[in-house]
């Protein structure tokens, strides 16, 4: 029988046959709970440490150093680093599918696209450069710094920012980055055609409708000022400088990037890995700084 995946921003939220569909409940740094479903339909809880792994959901689990532990005894999709196992190959998939890792291997199955000489590394096949212990590879292609998750994940999140058509301040929780549909999840009609972000900075990567609105305001805000405008000219027809601020933007409000940096990097800069390509990527991070900050101040005046 065809299994399937299906993602929520970069997080597996659910899986398996089309007439029996598991659910699997994250928030925006974790993963909480896993609702079963078939025959012996059940929800369990999932407890997981500062890398994601999950560590207990049906049984207790032990991982090696690359993420090998008994699949049988498990008892959740997810496992090493909050990643699906696919338990016909024993890997994991990373990326949203894209990659598989084995840890019984410890290693890939397939080469790095961005190796080597890419920000994927020089051995197209390692796993984080050879160090699972300090670093986790969601995407499949680029190691992350585990250090810089602990710091952040039990960091108290703000308030979403109220839309003036909201009667009142609603929190909503976040999943992979995005918000979740509640009460008072939309603003009302009128309003909603008024925060429709522009058709030319939309955005790649699981932002928001009301992220990509603030940053559309943000950009048009930043272009009735000459000095930023004549900056901002030559990437006219790039979208890097909107994508840049809309990161800024939402790490401004303690909120995870839906993607690293450096992907947009990649996706908008052509020669990325060469000193050119590096020098225009620090020149439009410098901008889009810029560029928030001036729309910060002018909306505070």
């Amino acid at each position: 029988m065809k299994k399937h995946h299906f993602y929520q921003g970069n997080k597996l939220s659910r899986f398996g046959p089309s007439n029996q569909m598991s659910v699997i409940l994250q928030s925006s740094f974790a993963p909480l709970a896993e609702q079963w479903a078939g025959v012996a339909a059940s929800a369990v809880l999932i407890s997981t440490d500062t890398a994601n792994s999950v560590v207990h959901a049906a049984g207790t689990t032990v991982y090696t150093p690359y993420g090998h532990f008994d699949l049988i005894r498990h008892g959740c999709a997810l496992g090493f680093n909050g990643q699906a196992r696919d338990p016909v190959i024993n890997s994991d998939l990373l990326g949203n599918g894209k990659r598989a890792f084995s840890p019984l291997r410890m290693r890939f199955n397939s080469p790095d696209d961005l190796s080597p000489f890419g920000l994927g590394g020089v051995n197209a096949y390692a796993y984080c450069g050879g160090d699972p212990i300090n670093y986790t590879d969601p995407t499949g292609n680029i190691k992350l710094d585990i250090a810089l998750k602990r710091l952040t994940r039990n960091r108290p999140r703000p308030l979403e920012t109220r839309d003036p058509a909201l009667p009142t301040a609603v929190v909503r929780p976040r999943i992979g980055g995005g918000l979740v549909d509640g009460p008072a999840a939309g603003p009302p009609a009128t309003a909603r055609v008024h925060r429709q972000a522009a058709p030319e900075l939309a955005m790649s990567g699981p932002f928001t409708a009301e992220e990509r609105a603030n940053v559309a305001v943000t950009m048009r805000t930043a272009q009735t000022y000459p000095f930023l405008s004549s900056q901002l000219l030559p990437h006219g027809g790039s979208r890097l400088v909107p994508t840049l601020v809309g990161h800024l933007q939402r790490q401004a409000r303690g909120g995870s990037p839906p993607y690293p940096i450096e992907i947009a990097y990649i996706n908008y800069i052509p020669n990325h890995n060469t000193p050119s390509g590096q020098q225009a990527a620090s020149q439009a991070l410098a901008l889009a700084r810029l560029v928030v900050a001036v729309s910060q101040t002018r909306s505070s005046s």
